[in-house]
């Protein structure tokens, strides 16, 4: 069932949130309001993570929270579909929307990571969240794909608009049927009696234990991802002048790697372990947003997509399990809340750095790329030998 749920989700994924930005740039919105589109609305959402247990406590179990919340991130898409429809013009109201769509989803992660934690306490998890995302790759994949046409007939006949409105009408199609399998879905934790003071005891251990740090390193390595990732869009469609065609193929290419990828992620890990898997997978994705500032032509653009696919794919399946060894049972929901919230933040001040250097800095979109790629590379320090050696002198030093 939860991969059935997984593949709703991803659905929703490919017709809907992979065009926000597409959409906004149909509306006529600028660069600034594009890297505040990609990352206001993470960073409101990361920050609502911290609020999921006493959500949680409030609501009296995860699952009613998580299902309220897929189905709020549904309900959405109405007033998507009603901008879309009527063209509305204003920015603030579109941020408003895809803010509420963020916050709705995220807030209930950290809830799901846990219960899906539990859930699969005593059966192979890497092969069950090996197969889950290999099925929702292929399911994103495939609405991408198929969005992008329905965008390229839309607007081979002026009439985007109603196209736009008409796949964030099969979102909200996709995300009510995922959040009524999320509520079919058992949760083998009792409702347990609780308070406030020991749902903040609980987050202040979680973020003062050694197994943090972790967490702080993946969130300055997602202020150097997103010093680039709101601009990829926009460099597309604005500078290369691709198309909604070309734009969905070169993003599906991205995809397509990504879901052939991940059927070998399990094989990789349990040869390399995680913690070096998603060191490599970071590596990676450093070289992919440098062939991006170094190669303006289409095709070295594929081969950037291949390797993202594959870097993505093994970062995403890495790093959630990293995080769910490294947090104690007792504290999951706190752990993984006060993670997600520290990396949106890093998400915002990455994106706002990126667009500070194209405003105000006089650089290009393959500069910003090129700053990126520099600026990925430079947490995997932490990953290497010397930067061992350099934790335990700082460690001494403390001690």
């Amino acid at each position: 069932m939860s991969i059935v749920d997984g593949v709703l989700f991803a659905l929703m994924l490919g017709v809907s949130e992979s065009y926000f930005g597409a959409c906004a740039v149909a509306l006529g919105h600028g660069d600034t309001a594009l890297a505040l589109l990609a990352t206001l609305p993470l960073f409101v959402g990361s920050l609502a993570q911290a609020f999921t247990s006493p959500l949680v406590l409030c609501l009296g179990s995860r699952k009613r929270l998580v299902t309220a919340g897929a189905l709020l991130q549904a309900l959405t898409h109405l007033g998507l579909i009603a901008i879309a429809a009527f063209s509305l013009p204003s920015f603030w109201l579109l941020l408003a929307l895809i803010i509420l769509y963020y916050v709705s989803g995220m807030i209930i992660q950290p809830a799901w990571g846990a219960w899906m934690g539990e859930l699969t306490e005593r059966r192979d998890r890497e092969r069950f969240f090996a197969v889950r995302s290999t099925c929702m790759s292929v399911s994103t994949l495939s609405a991408f794909l198929w969005a992008g046409y329905q965008l390229r007939d839309g607007a081979a006949h002026h009439d985007l608009s109603r196209t736009y409105a008409w796949l964030f009408a099969v979102g909200f199609v996709a995300r009510l049927a995922s959040s009524l399998l999320l509520y079919r879905q058992p949760d083998p934790l009792p409702v347990r009696r609780d308070n406030f003071r020991r749902v903040l005891a609980r987050t202040r251990s979680a973020v003062r234990g050694d197994s943090f740090r972790v967490a702080l390193l993946l969130g300055v390595w997602m202020l150097a991802a997103h010093v680039s990732i709101p601009f990829y869009a926009p460099y597309m469609l604005k500078t290369l002048s691709l198309g909604y065609d070309g734009f969905a193929l070169v993003c599906a290419v991205q995809l397509l790697s990504k879901a052939a990828s991940f059927p070998f992620m399990r094989w990789i890990s349990q040869r390399l372990g995680l913690t070096r898997m998603m060191a490599w997978s970071m590596a990676g994705a450093a070289l992919v947003a440098l062939l991006w500032g170094m190669s303006p032509s289409v095709g070295g653009l594929v081969i950037a997509q291949i390797l993202s696919g594959v870097a993505w794919a093994g970062y995403e399946f890495s790093s959630f399990q990293v995080l769910l060894q490294r947090a104690r049972p007792q504290q999951r929901v706190e752990f993984l809340a006060m993670a997600a919230s520290f990396a949106g933040l890093m998400q915002l001040s990455g994106a706002l750095l990126g667009s500070a250097l194209l405003a105000r800095g006089g650089m290009h979109y393959r500069d910003v790329f090129m700053v990126s790629a520099l600026a990925r590379a430079l947490p995997l320090v932490a990953f290497l030998p010397l930067g061992a050696v350099v934790r335990r002198q700082l460690a001494a030093a403390r001690d």
